[in-house]
This record gives structure tokens, sequence and C-alpha cells, in this order.
């Protein structure tokens, strides 16, 4: 991380410290500092902005972060908003439906991926996400 660190303060104004900055987050991470690497992330995000396409997988990884801290309340509004992101509203439904079920809520989650198999109706069957979120559902209606 010496290294990264090098990079983020001789080229601060770069694309190659934003990215050493995300390498960063990512190995803080990958130690199980998840309060420290949701930080960094959202930091990220804030220097991007929300034009730019950092902005999403920074917001990404806020969530993740938060996830596997436990801040499963603070993960909720993340994932939320990252579904209504074109391009990423995956990231964003299964987030939001893998909270519910992790609170115990299987009718909430059920309800957020049908909800995502109603914006992947234009997409054929064989389309690998919505293979996946119909099995969800199919899994989640038989939990009932």
């Amino acid at each position: 991380m010496t290294a990264l660190s090098g990079v983020v303060k001789e080229y601060s104004s770069t694309s190659s410290a934003l990215w050493a900055e995300i390498e960063i987050a990512h190995e803080t991470m990958s130690k199980g500092e998840f309060e420290s690497a949701a930080k960094m992330y959202a930091k990220i995000g804030e220097k991007a902005g929300k034009k730019d396409p950092v902005y999403a997988l920074a917001l990404i990884g806020v969530g993740q972060a938060k996830e596997a801290s436990g801040d499963n309340a603070g993960a909720l509004p993340i994932y939320n908003e990252i579904s209504s992101m074109v391009g990423y509203e995956g990231f964003g439904y299964a987030g939001v439906a893998r909270i519910h079920e992790l609170n115990g809520d299987n009718a909430k989650a059920l309800e957020v991926y049908e909800q995502y198999l109603g914006e992947l109706a234009s997409f054929p069957a064989s389309y690998p996400e919505k293979i996946i979120v119909e099995e969800k559902i199919a899994r989640l209606g038989t939990a009932k």
C-alpha cells in the first residue's frame, strides 16, 4: 500500500491517483477493516462526483463495506440509490433484496426481486441476470 499511497501523493489530481485510492480501499476491505473502507469509498465517490462512472463503483463499495460490517441499516439506502442508476440497477436491487433477507423480511425481498424482474422484462429468457432473479424468486416463494 505504500507504493499506492505514493501515487496518490505524487499524482494527486490525476486518474492514476484516483485508481490508487480505489485499490487502497479494496485492500482495506480485504483486511476486514470495513468501516474504514466505507469511508474511503465514500470519499472517492465525493471526489468523483455523481456524473462520473466511478461514483457508482464507489457507492457499491460503500454498500458492500457497510453490509460486511453488519450495518444493514446503513447499506440499505446506499443500495436503494444504486438501484436507480442506469447500468448498475442489478447491484442495487440485489443489495436491497439481500438486506431484507438478512433482516428476515423475505416478503419484502421477494417484492424487490419481482420489481427487478419487471425491469428485466424486455431481456430474453436466457439472459443470465434474469435467470438468477427468477431462481431467487422461486426460492423465496417456496419459503413462505
